[in-house]
């Protein structure tokens, strides 16, 4: 049985945000996998860098970890953090949360869960050539 670790599903989701994140309709399935690959591979760093499974699933505590000890720059992505982690509980669940957002906001919202990816994605580059 081949074993597949945090960073392999996060790498899903993010295959699934491109292809979806322009169809109209699918907005709200693209925050929850954005949520969820943020997710995977916070934990997936945390896991790799310091050897301690987090099974947190809020965004800005997962986040905490590494702005707190060696990554200081990612507290910047702390609010786009906690849009998130709203976005999925108000999509996944029934909720009195859920919010309507317009298109504009929405691609805001899309670029800084792509500027939070890609510090995410130089920090697991990092650990891998150590």
């Amino acid at each position: 049985m081949l074993e597949h670790g945090m960073f392999y599903f996060a790498d899903v989701d993010e295959a699934f945000i491109r292809m979806a994140k322009n169809t109209e309709g699918l907005e709200d399935g693209v925050l929850v996998h954005c949520e969820q690959c943020i997710e995977k591979n916070l934990k997936g760093i945390i896991q790799k860098k310091y050897g301690m499974i987090n099974e947190k699933y809020n965004l800005v505590k997962l986040l905490e970890v590494l702005y707190l000890t060696d990554y200081p720059e990612v507290k910047r992505y702390k609010s786009i953090c906690r849009a998130l982690k709203d976005f999925y509980q108000s999509r996944r669940y029934t909720s009195d949360e859920y919010e309507i957002i317009g298109k504009e906001e929405y691609e805001d919202y899309l670029t800084a869960f792509e500027g939070l990816l890609s510090v995410l994605k130089e920090i697991r580059k990092s650990i891998d050539e150590n």
